[in-house]
C-alpha cells in the first residue's frame, strides 16, 4: 500500500513537471518534421496526440533532460504524465479551478512578471558596443588591464560620518591604522589582523573599492572615504607590485562586456526616469512614512515585480548571507 501510494505521488509530480515544462514558449526555429509525425501517438476522451505534436512537447524539455527519453521506458513514462497532466487539468476546468480568485491572483503576477522581463530584455538588447568603443576603452585604462598586485588593509564602517572620523584619525596618526581596524572595522574576516587584506589583482574586489585602491601608488599612502554596497571604506596602501598590461586581444570581450553592462545601466535608468516624468510620479513621504512593515523576509523590491534590491549589495561579511571573505571582495578564484 505504501509503495503504491509512492507510485502515484511520483506519478503526479513527475506529471506536475511535465505541465510546468509544456507552458515553455519554445523560440521559433528550423521545422523538424518527425517521420510518422502525422501519426497518432495516443487518444485521451475525445483528443488525439500526433507524433509530431508529442515531439513538440519533448523539444520544451531542458536540455539535460531530453536524453533521458532516448531510452523508450522514460519515453512512455513522459507520454504517460504528459496525458495525466492534461486530463488533470481538464477536471480542474470541470470543476471551475481555472476561475479561482487565487489562481487568478498567481496568473496575473506571473502576466506581469514577463512582461516586465520583456521589457528590460528590450532596452537591454538596443545597447549595442562597437569594436572601436572598446580599443578607446583600452587605450584610455591601460592600467586596469595590467597584471599590477596590490596589498592593502581597510576599515569598513557603517555610515559616512563614522568614516570621516576614522579618516581624520589615521591621517593624524598613520600608524594607528591597525588598531582602529581591530577596534572598529565591521569586516569581522580582515578586523582582527588590522584590516589586512592580503595581495590582489584587479577583478577581486568591488568596483568602487578596486578603483580608488588601486590609484594609491606610495606604500602608507591612504585613500578618502569609499562607498561601497557594503558600507564605508578608508584603504591604505601597505605595498605595490607594478605589472604589465595585458594584450588587447586578451581582454576584448571583457571590456566590451563591461561597457555593455555599464551602457545597458545607463539606458535603464534613463527609461525610468522617463517613465516617471511622464506619469508625472508624486510621493508624499509624511504619508509613506505612516506606514510600517513587519521584518522583511527579502526575496526582491516589494510590488510583485522581483526587482533587484536598490544598491544590489550582499549583506557584510559575519552576516546572514554573506558570501564572501571579506566586503571588498568580490571574486575568489
Amino acid at each position: 500500500m505504501i509503495r503504491s501510494l509512492r507510485v502515484l505521488a511520483v506519478g503526479l509530480l513527475a506529471a506536475a513537471l511535465v505541465l510546468s515544462a509544456c507552458g515553455k514558449k519554445k523560440e521559433a526555429g528550423p521545422s523538424s518534421k518527425i517521420e510518422g509525425g502525422g501519426e497518432v501517438v495516443a487518444t485521451f476522451g475525445d483528443q488525439k496526440l500526433t507524433l509530431d505534436e508529442f515531439g513538440a512537447e519533448v523539444e520544451k524539455l531542458p536540455p539535460q533532460i531530453k536524453p533521458l527519453l532516448s531510452a523508450p521506458d522514460r519515453r512512455k513514462q513522459f507520454l504517460e504524465n504528459y496525458i495525466l497532466s492534461q486530463l488533470l487539468v481538464q477536471e480542474g476546468e470541470k470543476k471551475g479551478l481555472d476561475k479561482d480568485e487565487d489562481i487568478q491572483r498567481q496568473l496575473d503576477e506571473t502576466k506581469k512578471r514577463l512582461i516586465l522581463q520583456k521589457v528590460f530584455q528590450d532596452i537591454q538588447q538596443s545597447a549595442v558596443v562597437s569594436d572601436g568603443e572598446v580599443k578607446a576603452y583600452y587605450d584610455a585604462h591601460p592600467d586596469e588591464f595590467s597584471n599590477t598586485q596590490i596589498h592593502a588593509a581597510h576599515i569598513l564602517l557603517e555610515d559616512e560620518a563614522a568614516a570621516n572620523q576614522i579618516l581624520d584619525q589615521v591621517k593624524k596618526k598613520p600608524d594607528s591604522f591597525g588598531d582602529l581596524a581591530k577596534k572598529l572595522s565591521k569586516d569581522t574576516a580582515t578586523a582582527p589582523a588590522g584590516g589586512d587584506l592580503g595581495w590582489f589583482q584587479r577583478g577581486r574586489m568591488v568596483p568602487e573599492f578596486e578603483a580608488v585602491a588601486f590609484t594609491l601608488k606610495q606604500p602608507g599612502e591612504i585613500s578618502g572615504v569609499v562607498h561601497s554596497p557594503f558600507g564605508y571604506h578608508v584603504i591604505k596602501l601597505i605595498e605595490r607590485k607594478e605589472g604589465k598590461p595585458r594584450p588587447f586581444d586578451q581582454v576584448r570581450e571583457e571590456i566590451r562586456s563591461k561597457i555593455l553592462q555599464e551602457t545597458q545601466r545607463k539606458k535603464i535608468e534613463a527609461y525610468f526616469e522617463e517613465l516617471k516624468a511622464k506619469a508625472q510620479v508624486k510621493i508624499d513621504e509624511k504619508v509613506l512614512g505612516k506606514y510600517s512593515p513587519g521584518p522583511s523576509a527579502g526575496g526582491g523590491m516589494p510590488g510583485g515585480l522581483g526587482l533587484p534590491p536598490a544598491g544590489g549589495g550582499a549583506p557584510p561579511a559575519g552576516m546572514p548571507g554573506a558570501p564572501k571573505e571579506s566586503p571588498a571582495q568580490e571574486k575568489t578564484d
